[in-house]
């Protein structure tokens, strides 16, 4: 993850192109969490990033904080929140019957996910953890301890992640993006961090297995979604998170340059006045005739796990 926190990585290109989470998902967390007790006094988001995940739940707890590695995410973050806070703030002043909360207090703050002792010192705390594509970065047997530590009994811990791109209307695309990413030297296969993109690319079934072991975790609900194979009209798609993008291909090619492989790639090839970003944007045209204002729609393999700390 330490691309993330250099200070060269740029949070705001990552907050404008990367994929979102749908608000139907959202619903799908907050349903689960009322329905076994949690409570919404206090929200924890791990690996904030620029608090994509918890920026659309400000409104729905009491208190929030956010947490990550990175200062340069934590700074971004801080910023979002701000500007989401004030015009939640604004929406009440306008609307006094709308149905939302705003935070007594907010905490974004530098931290490993794997020891939040100088954020949250007391046991038993948290209502909701949420964990946005981060968990395969995580020490899980640490991180799990932690889960168990922090949160109160009958409080949610959810994690999610997405991974790899696929292009089901333009299927040709699907080769040039594993060329790109995982086979051909010349780009960004070795730039990747391991074993943390792997467990990604598992949709972090160790993690996940691991969670349904442990007694100290109930009510374990895992959810896997691969766009090549469930239709996401149909009924065995229907608890699943479903993440859906469309880009121009400048657009793309810019979410293409908000990996951390790609960054690290960008790196080292400085002098050569190209990025990881760019060099697709060629794959692509050079294969498609297309250019920079040509649309594409992106689908992405997801998984969620949502579980209870169990009341004891």
């Amino acid at each position: 993850m330490s691309a993330f926190s250099e200070k060269t990585f740029d949070a705001e290109l990552y907050s404008k192109f990367r994929p979102t989470y749908p608000e139907a998902f959202y619903d799908m967390i907050l349903e689960y969490h009322k329905q076994t007790g949690g409570g919404a006094n206090f929200l924890l988001d791990i690996g904030c990033g620029p608090g994509e995940a918890s920026l659309p739940l400000i409104g729905k707890f009491r208190n929030l904080i956010l947490t990550d590695m990175s200062p340069t995410m934590i700074s971004r973050a801080r910023k979002n929140c701000k500007v989401t806070i004030d015009k939640l703030v604004q929406q009440k002043a306008s609307n006094p019957e709308l149905d939302h909360t705003i935070p007594a207090s907010i905490k974004v703050e530098q931290s490993a996910s794997e020891n939040l002792k100088k954020v949250i010192p007391k046991d038993g705390t948290i209502d909701l953890v949420i964990a946005a594509e981060c968990a395969h970065w995580f020490d899980w047997e640490k991180w799990l301890d932690e889960m168990a530590r922090v949160l109160k009994p009958s409080g949610t811990l959810a994690f999610f992640s997405y991974c790899d791109p696929i292009f089901l209307d333009e299927p040709q695309l699907n080769k040039i993006y594993d060329d790109f990413t995982y086979t051909n030297p010349k780009f960004i296969a070795k730039y990747w961090q391991q074993p943390g993109r792997n467990h990604l690319r598992s949709l972090n079934r160790k993690l996940n297995d691991a969670l349904s072991r442990d007694d100290r975790f109930e009510n374990v609900k895992i959810r896997y979604y691969d766009p090549t194979s469930d239709d996401p009209s149909m009924s065995n798609a229907k608890d699943k998170m479903t993440i859906r993008k469309t880009y121009t291909l400048e657009q793309f090619c810019n979410y293409v340059d908000t990996w951390s492989a790609s960054h690290e790639w960008n790196n080292a090839h400085t002098e050569e006045g190209t990025t990881a970003g760019h060099e697709m944007f060629k794959l692509i045209t050079q294969a498609t005739n297309w250019n920079e204002k040509s649309q594409l729609t992106v689908d992405w393999r997801t998984v969620y796990a949502f579980s209870k700390r169990a009341n004891y």
